[in-house]
Protein backbone atom coordinates (compact mmCIF):
# COMPACT_ATOMS: atom_id res chain seq x y z
CA UNK A 1 0.00 0.00 0.00
CA UNK A 2 2.97 2.34 0.55
CA UNK A 3 3.83 2.04 -3.13
CA UNK A 4 0.23 2.88 -3.98
CA UNK A 5 0.14 6.05 -1.86
CA UNK A 6 3.69 7.35 -2.32
CA UNK A 7 4.42 6.41 -5.92
CA UNK A 8 0.87 6.02 -7.22
CA UNK A 9 1.65 2.57 -8.57
CA UNK A 10 -0.97 -0.18 -8.42
CA UNK A 11 0.16 -3.63 -7.28
CA UNK A 12 0.25 -6.18 -10.07
CA UNK A 13 -0.03 -9.89 -9.71
CA UNK A 14 1.33 -11.73 -12.75
CA UNK A 15 -0.54 -14.77 -13.97
CA UNK A 16 1.34 -18.02 -13.28
CA UNK A 17 2.72 -19.92 -16.25
CA UNK A 18 0.49 -22.56 -17.78
CA UNK A 19 1.23 -26.19 -17.02
CA UNK A 20 1.93 -27.04 -20.66
CA UNK A 21 0.68 -29.93 -22.78
CA UNK A 22 -0.18 -33.17 -20.99
CA UNK A 23 1.24 -32.17 -17.59
CA UNK A 24 1.59 -34.54 -14.69
CA UNK A 25 -1.04 -34.35 -11.95
CA UNK A 26 1.35 -32.73 -9.46
CA UNK A 27 2.14 -29.97 -12.01
CA UNK A 28 -1.57 -29.26 -12.53
CA UNK A 29 -2.09 -29.14 -8.75
CA UNK A 30 0.86 -26.76 -8.43
CA UNK A 31 -0.59 -24.48 -11.13
CA UNK A 32 -3.98 -24.47 -9.39
CA UNK A 33 -2.30 -23.55 -6.11
CA UNK A 34 -0.37 -20.69 -7.76
CA UNK A 35 -3.56 -19.35 -9.37
CA UNK A 36 -5.38 -19.62 -6.03
CA UNK A 37 -2.57 -17.65 -4.32
CA UNK A 38 -2.72 -15.00 -7.05
CA UNK A 39 -6.48 -14.61 -6.60
CA UNK A 40 -6.09 -14.48 -2.80
CA UNK A 41 -3.46 -11.73 -3.13
CA UNK A 42 -5.74 -9.75 -5.46
CA UNK A 43 -8.65 -10.10 -3.01
CA UNK A 44 -6.46 -8.99 -0.09
CA UNK A 45 -5.17 -6.03 -2.10
CA UNK A 46 -8.73 -4.97 -2.98
CA UNK A 47 -9.77 -5.26 0.68
CA UNK A 48 -6.75 -3.17 1.73
CA UNK A 49 -7.56 -0.54 -0.89
CA UNK A 50 -11.14 -0.33 0.37
CA UNK A 51 -9.87 0.08 3.95
CA UNK A 52 -7.33 2.70 2.87
CA UNK A 53 -10.02 4.61 0.96
CA UNK A 54 -12.18 4.70 4.12
CA UNK A 55 -9.21 5.74 6.30
CA UNK A 56 -8.37 8.63 3.99
CA UNK A 57 -12.01 9.75 3.94
CA UNK A 58 -12.28 9.62 7.75
CA UNK A 59 -9.09 11.67 8.11
CA UNK A 60 -10.42 14.47 5.88
CA UNK A 61 -11.69 17.62 7.56
CA UNK A 62 -15.45 18.26 7.39
CA UNK A 63 -14.78 21.02 4.84
CA UNK A 64 -12.80 18.64 2.59
CA UNK A 65 -15.50 15.96 2.89
CA UNK A 66 -18.07 18.56 1.85
CA UNK A 67 -15.97 19.53 -1.19
CA UNK A 68 -15.47 15.87 -2.14
CA UNK A 69 -19.16 15.06 -1.73
CA UNK A 70 -20.03 18.05 -3.91
CA UNK A 71 -18.50 16.02 -6.73
CA UNK A 72 -20.70 13.06 -5.86
CA UNK A 73 -20.73 11.16 -9.16
CA UNK A 74 -16.95 11.23 -9.48
CA UNK A 75 -16.50 10.34 -5.80
CA UNK A 76 -18.99 7.47 -6.07
CA UNK A 77 -17.11 6.02 -9.03
CA UNK A 78 -13.82 6.27 -7.11
CA UNK A 79 -15.42 4.65 -4.08
CA UNK A 80 -16.96 1.84 -6.15
CA UNK A 81 -13.54 1.10 -7.66
CA UNK A 82 -11.68 1.71 -4.36
CA UNK A 83 -9.53 4.06 -6.41
CA UNK A 84 -7.16 5.43 -3.78
CA UNK A 85 -4.96 7.17 -6.37
CA UNK A 86 -7.99 8.90 -7.86
CA UNK A 87 -9.12 10.03 -4.39
CA UNK A 88 -5.67 11.44 -3.58
CA UNK A 89 -5.56 13.22 -6.95
CA UNK A 90 -9.02 14.68 -6.31
CA UNK A 91 -7.93 15.92 -2.88
CA UNK A 92 -4.75 17.40 -4.38
CA UNK A 93 -6.84 19.14 -7.03
CA UNK A 94 -9.15 20.61 -4.41
CA UNK A 95 -6.32 21.72 -2.13
CA UNK A 96 -3.99 23.19 -4.75
CA UNK A 97 -6.43 23.92 -7.59
CA UNK A 98 -3.83 22.38 -9.90
CA UNK A 99 -6.17 22.13 -12.86
CA UNK A 100 -8.24 25.28 -12.45
CA UNK A 101 -7.93 28.57 -14.22
CA UNK A 102 -5.46 30.74 -12.39
CA UNK A 103 -3.87 34.12 -12.87
CA UNK A 104 -0.19 33.37 -13.42
CA UNK A 105 0.99 36.50 -11.64
CA UNK A 106 -1.02 35.51 -8.58
CA UNK A 107 0.67 32.10 -8.75
CA UNK A 108 4.12 33.72 -8.85
CA UNK A 109 3.16 35.89 -5.87
CA UNK A 110 2.00 32.86 -3.88
CA UNK A 111 5.19 31.00 -4.81
CA UNK A 112 7.26 33.90 -3.51
CA UNK A 113 5.28 33.78 -0.25
CA UNK A 114 5.68 30.01 -0.08
CA UNK A 115 9.43 30.16 -0.54
CA UNK A 116 9.97 33.16 1.77
CA UNK A 117 6.95 33.49 3.99
CA UNK A 118 7.35 30.43 6.18
CA UNK A 119 10.87 30.94 7.45
CA UNK A 120 12.32 29.70 4.19
CA UNK A 121 15.11 32.24 4.14
CA UNK A 122 18.69 31.51 5.12
CA UNK A 123 18.95 30.88 8.84
CA UNK A 124 21.50 32.77 11.00
CA UNK A 125 23.96 29.87 11.38
CA UNK A 126 23.19 28.13 8.09
CA UNK A 127 25.88 27.93 5.43
CA UNK A 128 25.12 29.01 1.89
CA UNK A 129 25.49 25.41 0.74
CA UNK A 130 22.99 24.12 3.33
CA UNK A 131 20.54 26.89 2.47
CA UNK A 132 20.93 26.06 -1.23
CA UNK A 133 20.09 22.39 -0.64
CA UNK A 134 17.04 23.31 1.45
CA UNK A 135 15.94 25.88 -1.12
CA UNK A 136 16.14 23.33 -3.96
CA UNK A 137 14.13 20.82 -1.93
CA UNK A 138 11.41 23.42 -1.44
CA UNK A 139 11.46 24.32 -5.14
CA UNK A 140 11.07 20.62 -5.96
CA UNK A 141 7.98 20.39 -3.74
CA UNK A 142 6.45 23.53 -5.24
CA UNK A 143 7.17 22.41 -8.82
CA UNK A 144 5.58 19.03 -8.11
CA UNK A 145 2.31 20.84 -7.46
CA UNK A 146 2.46 23.86 -9.80
CA UNK A 147 4.82 22.71 -12.53
CA UNK A 148 8.06 24.34 -13.66
CA UNK A 149 8.54 27.85 -12.26
CA UNK A 150 8.72 30.10 -15.30
CA UNK A 151 7.61 33.74 -15.15
CA UNK A 152 4.36 34.17 -17.16
CA UNK A 153 5.96 36.70 -19.51
CA UNK A 154 8.03 33.79 -20.93
CA UNK A 155 5.08 31.49 -21.71
CA UNK A 156 5.49 31.84 -25.46
CA UNK A 157 9.29 31.47 -25.46
CA UNK A 158 11.09 28.45 -26.88
CA UNK A 159 12.29 25.70 -24.53
CA UNK A 160 15.83 27.10 -24.22
CA UNK A 161 14.60 30.59 -23.29
CA UNK A 162 12.06 29.14 -20.84
CA UNK A 163 14.84 27.16 -19.16
CA UNK A 164 16.96 30.30 -18.94
CA UNK A 165 14.04 32.28 -17.46
CA UNK A 166 13.42 29.43 -15.00
CA UNK A 167 17.06 29.47 -13.86
CA UNK A 168 17.13 33.27 -13.57
CA UNK A 169 13.90 33.28 -11.58
CA UNK A 170 15.20 30.62 -9.17
CA UNK A 171 18.49 32.52 -8.82
CA UNK A 172 16.65 35.70 -7.90
CA UNK A 173 14.48 33.83 -5.39
CA UNK A 174 17.57 32.18 -3.91
CA UNK A 175 19.49 35.42 -3.61
CA UNK A 176 16.46 37.17 -2.14
CA UNK A 177 16.33 34.55 0.61
CA UNK A 178 19.97 34.78 1.63
CA UNK A 179 20.97 36.49 4.85
CA UNK A 180 21.50 39.98 3.40
CA UNK A 181 23.13 41.35 6.57
CA UNK A 182 25.78 38.62 6.52
CA UNK A 183 26.84 39.30 2.91
CA UNK A 184 26.38 43.08 2.82
CA UNK A 185 30.10 43.96 2.83
CA UNK A 186 31.23 41.19 0.43
CA UNK A 187 31.23 42.55 -3.11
Amino acid sequence: MCKLVKKKVEATFPKPKAAGKDPANHVVDECRELIKRKLDKEDKCNEDKAKLFRIIMTQCSPEMKFKLEAQSTELEKLEDDNDVIGLLDMIKELVYNTGGVRNKFVIMQSLNRTLYGRGNTQRPNESLNEYGKRFLQQVEVVETVWGKLVPPCHDNDNAKDKESAHNQYLASLFLGGTDQARYKGSS
